[in-house]
């Protein structure tokens, strides 16, 4: 009963859309243009200064409307095409070390909550939770770095160009399968004995994966999963992981001979659905 009523207090909450409304509009756009600092929408929602420095500046113009609302409007009126407000900065901090931490926080987050990363950017209470649940996983970073990561997953790293679907189509993933390395489980596999470069590792029990991922390197990548904390974290009320039933497997680039580590990654996570990890959106 506790786990239900837990499940049901957090239902996400449907809120309705501020409709068009030239003169809002352009007032959350002049709002916008005052305090981005040179950053793109996206990059100034990911930051909570910022954002709530563009809603508080849009109160002080006059619109009175919640904090999500306003924010969700602004990535509407960018999506729409034409916005009048050019980027002039670009953040390029390296996202690399946040990227596995990133998609198993919004992974969760996901479950919880059905949440999309407009919500993460728009909704401070989403944003919260985010950020509560990547610190539990992540070691080093700020919000920031965490939900650029998330973006970038979204909007890069699982996200097919057009040019691959005739390429997955016809990679044979049964093929692959017998070159993937099985070192052990989770809980006896020796960080030395893996290789200390580029690769692809999973995690799975005997009858699902839970997560798949490029790494730059195989050591760090499962070393991730080998802080009890880390793994914890992912645990809820109806499964608790357990590192001695986790099996780790991994392949490096010889292994798959032909076909980029970018496409068989693709192919794996459509193949075997883990249940942590971020499906590929179609371009």
């Amino acid at each position: 009963m506790s786990t239900v009523g837990m499940m049901l207090a957090n239902r996400p909450i449907a809120m309705a859309p501020l409709p068009p409304d030239e003169s809002r509009d352009s007032l959350i756009v002049k709002a916008f243009a005052q305090i981005h600092d040179g950053y793109s929408v996206d990059r100034t929602l990911a930051d909570p200064r910022l954002a709530a420095q563009f809603v508080k500046r849009c109160r002080q113009l006059g619109i009175d409307a919640p904090h999500a609302a306003v924010c969700r409007r602004l990535l509407g009126l960018r999506k729409a095409g034409g916005f009048p407000i050019k980027t002039t900065k670009e953040d390029k901090r390296n996202l690399r070390p946040f990227l596995i931490p990133a998609e198993l926080a919004f992974a969760k987050l996901t479950y919880r909550y059905d949440a999309s990363y407009d919500d993460l950017l728009a909704d401070p209470d989403v944003g919260k939770a985010f950020d509560e649940y990547v610190a539990r996983v992540g070691r080093s970073g700020d919000a920031i770095d965490y939900r650029l990561a998330a973006l970038h997953l979204r909007k890069n790293v699982r996200s097919r160009r057009k040019a691959d679907a005739k390429q997955l189509a016809h990679l044979d993933i049964s093929k692959v399968n017998a070159r993937w390395h099985t070192p052990g489980h989770l809980s006896d596999v020796r960080l030395d004995a893996l290789p200390d470069s580029e690769g692809v590792f999973s995690l799975r029990e005997s009858d699902r994966y839970l997560f798949l991922s490029h790494s730059k390197n195989l050591r760090f990548g499962v070393g991730i999963f080998q802080d009890k904390d880390v793994l914890a974290s992912v645990g809820n009320h109806f499964w608790s992981p357990s590192p001695d039933k986790i099996t780790i497997d991994f392949v490096r680039p010889e292994d798959v001979r032909g076909v980029s580590l970018r496409l068989f990654e693709f192919k794996a996570i459509e193949t075997y659905q883990p249940i942590f990890n971020m499906l590929p959106k179609a371009a």
